[in-house]
Order: structure tokens, then C-alpha cells, then sequence
């Protein structure tokens, strides 16, 4: 019951900028910790993590490594992000979110 309680206020105070922000907020700090845990041959800073992991979601295209040493797997996580801050992905979800 306390947990219905905390959700409705949780959701009386969400909104559709609200939610907007806290994607863009969680987004690149959780995909930078998994980007960061599987280094590769060429370890990078976790610094150098959570700052590709923002300009991927953002979708800036800035880099502070070289993006051809980072593993198979590190590009996919980048590519992902690209996907999820795409204006055509955030308009689909501020959409969703407000109907």
C-alpha cells in the first residue's frame, strides 16, 4: 500500500519535460559504466566514457578516443545511443509519454 502511495505522488510530479530530462540524464551515466566495465585492449577513463556516452546520446558526434580502438561490442553500446537520442526516437517517446 505505501508503495501506491509513492508512486502517485512520484507521478503527480512527472511530466513530459520532466521525463525528458531524467532520459537524458540516466541514459549516459548507466551506458557509461556498462561502456567503461568492458574495456578492451585500449582502456579508456571512465571520464572519457561518461563523455561519449553524452555526446552519443546527444548525438554531437564529439569523441576523446580514437572509436576504431574501442571493442566490437563498445561501438555497438555507442551506435545504440546514437539510436536512443535520435529526434526521431525522443519525439516518438514525448509523444508517447504525453497521450
Amino acid at each position: 500500500m505505501a508503495n501506491r502511495g509513492l508512486w502517485k505522488r512520484l507521478r503527480g510530479h512527472l511530466n513530459f519535460y520532466r521525463i525528458h530530462i531524467l532520459a537524458f540524464i540516466f541514459t549516459p551515466l548507466i551506458f557509461s559504466a556498462i561502456l567503461y566495465a568492458s574495456n578492451g585492449q585500449y582502456p579508456i577513463s571512465y571520464i572519457d566514457s561518461l563523455f561519449l556516452c553524452v555526446s552519443a546520446v546527444t548525438v554531437c558526434g564529439l569523441a576523446t578516443v580514437d572509436l576504431s580502438a574501442l571493442t566490437p561490442w563498445q561501438q555497438v553500446l555507442i551506435f545504440v545511443q546514437m539510436c536512443i537520442g535520435s529526434p526521431v526516437f525522443v519525439s516518438w517517446l514525448i509523444v508517447l509519454v504525453r497521450k
